[in-house]
């Protein structure tokens, strides 16, 4: 019998579990951070949307020890860039 993983990943467009899993990471070290900030996923690269200029310069200044929480969190490197732009998600 096959795991509803191996179903889901055969069923689903490729990239999406993916895309999934990352963006579920960022939320949980948003929360431990008490960060916001909308976020994308495509490709290995996480772009994160913040909603003013001086969060973004945070999440920027913060952007590589985040990338690897991320990461950590995924149990794996996944995340290969984290970028950070001013404005709402697209």
């Amino acid at each position: 019998m096959r795991s509803l993983r191996e179903l889901l990943e055969r069923a689903a467009p490729p990239g999406v579990l993916e895309a999934a899993r990352v963006l579920q990471a960022w939320e949980k070290v948003a929360g431990e951070e008490g960060l916001r900030a909308d976020a994308e996923y495509r490709s290995g690269r996480l772009v994160l949307s913040a909603s003013t200029s001086a969060a973004a310069q945070e999440l920027a200044l913060r952007s590589e020890s985040l990338r690897r929480r991320v990461n950590q969190h995924l149990g794996a490197e996944v995340v290969r860039e984290l970028r950070v732009r001013s404005g709402t998600a697209r």
